[in-house]
């Protein structure tokens, strides 16, 4: 468990800074942890960066997207003793992204991607072992307990590194866009060194096993369970033996909801297929009436024999999650927020919250085992029991 873990939420970065200046003696050997949201002016990050970044000997961090308001700052810190935990950097390859205007140029010189040996990759259903970043590759698979991480866009070769550690939870955040910000795509701290690719992150020893949970709020349920009955990659064929797009369209309908193909997939609806259990969620991005197929966001979905409902979300509805209480464990949340600003966490108000890490961001978490969630609302939590 940290020795400290917090979130910081004001209006002010002035107040920040004053919060981690009364920390700055009290923990000369330890590791930080930190997520920080940039909604304040430059010359002021700029300062708190370089307070972060110097609080501990050794600091893992990310900017992030706001938690509780667009006008509130959010600094979220995890102290950990530097015995129980291996920081990490990564810049193992993944799935590459679309590449728009300048952004092709925002990796730097000395970034030169691990790249695995991946044949075929964007038609595989499962990714060939890769090498775990340098300073994880001494570890024994029973040391480690958790694993905790900020990223790029594209964790998919660390995600497939960490079938290492097969008793490990994971949990990741992909970090906030800032390319109009930093002029980097992304921004992750290891120590001092600024990386706009990659990840960074913390592997967890020597403490009881840590435990996860997602839930995605927001969501309307339209359909009983189904049987996933014909699947190919990321697309379903036949759910219960049936047209899966009329199913759907049917399902709109039942619900009060007059709604026309062309309208379903618009911007301001968004329609998912849930896993049975609620802890995978796919989202569906086009549907074919006369063939029957959906397609799901992602390289995967749903096997044959499994168990889903189709659930919506209209974009235009806003969504302030309700603050947890506090627990005996250090709780450590990633929160998918949105473009849009209408994601939140807890009420508008400024104040620390002990015992809790709390960082959001529109580019989505990575939950266990490398699955991408982009869905507003959603929202995982690793928790952290004492020693």
């Amino acid at each position: 468990m940290p020795v400290h873990c917090s979130t910081i939420i004001s209006r002010s970065s002035s107040q920040v800074l004053a919060y981690l200046s009364r920390l700055h003696t009290r923990y000369p050997r330890h590791t930080l942890l930190f997520a920080l949201s940039p909604n304040f002016p430059a010359p002021e990050l700029s300062q708190l960066v370089t307070q972060l970044t110097t609080l501990c000997p050794t600091s893992i961090g990310c900017l992030s997207a706001p938690t509780h308001s667009a006008d509130l700052i959010s600094c979220s810190l995890a102290i950990l003793e530097s015995e129980t935990c291996i920081p990490f950097r990564s810049s193992i390859a993944g799935i590459p992204q679309p590449q728009v205007g300048r952004w092709h140029s925002y990796r730097k010189k000395d970034e030169k991607p691990e790249r695995p040996d991946w044949p075929n990759v964007w038609g595989r259903k499962e990714i060939v072992s890769t090498p775990l970043p340098l300073e994880l590759q001494h570890l024994s698979p029973k040391d480690v307990s958790a694993l905790l991480y900020f990223t790029d866009a594209s964790p998919q070769g660390l995600t497939a590194s960490f079938e290492a550690f097969p008793h490990a939870t994971q949990l990741g955040l992909v970090a906030t866009s800032t390319p109009f910000i930093t002029g980097r795509p992304f921004t992750l701290f290891h120590g001092k060194d600024v990386h706009s690719s990659g990840a960074v992150g913390l592997a967890l020893t020597d403490r009881p096993k840590a435990t996860s949970t997602i839930e995605f709020t927001g969501l309307e349920s339209l359909s009983e369970p189904m049987t996933v009955t014909q699947s190919e990659g990321n697309l379903v064929n036949l759910l219960d033996g049936r047209n899966p797009t009329q199913l759907l369209l049917t399902a709109l309908q039942k619900s009060g909801i007059d709604m026309s193909l062309n309208q379903a997939f618009k911007d301001d609806v968004q329609f998912y297929l849930m896993r049975d259990g609620g802890n995978h969620v796919y989202a569906i991005t086009a549907g074919d009436p006369s063939r029957g197929t959906i397609a799901l966001h992602g390289e995967e979905g749903p096997r044959v024999g499994e168990r889903v409902q189709f659930y919506r979300r209209p974009m235009s509805m806003s969504s302030r999650i309700a603050h947890r209480t506090s627990t005996p464990s250090a709780n450590i949340t990633f929160l998918v927020s949105d473009d849009a600003g209408q994601v939140f966490y807890g009420t508008e108000q400024e104040g620390i919250t002990e015992n809790s890490f709390l960082a959001a961001s529109e580019n989505g978490l990575v939950f266990e085992q490398g699955s991408v969630f982009k869905i507003p609302g959603g929202i995982a939590t690793l928790s952290l029991p004492p020693l």
